[in-house]
């Protein structure tokens, strides 16, 4: 199964401004966590910017095929789709 991650701000820059990223799934039964733990495993610099120990960073906001997915999702959401897009952008605020 083919995902593309889409990132944004730091993500971006850590990988020289690449907006995007394709990983490559060998199981067609993935959940997001797994997704986005293989991207770390082919881009180990991101470990430290997306995982706090075995924790995604609260202050990321993650989307699958620009659906919004709850960080208590991450580990029981299941990938369906053959192609997938992932999108891993800060949380924004402002006043």
């Amino acid at each position: 199964m083919r995902i593309v991650f889409r990132l944004f701000g730091q993500l971006r820059s850590a990988l020289e401004n690449k907006a995007e990223v394709v990983v490559e799934l060998d199981s067609e039964k993935t959940t997001i966590l797994e997704a986005i733990e293989k991207l770390v495993i082919k881009h180990p610099e991101l470990d430290d910017l997306l995982f706090s120990g075995k924790k995604i960073h609260s202050f990321y906001n993650i989307m699958i095929n620009n659906r919004t997915i709850h960080h208590e999702e991450l580990s029981t959401y299941f990938i369906e789709n053959k192609q997938t897009e992932i999108s891993i952008l800060p949380f924004v605020a402002g006043g």
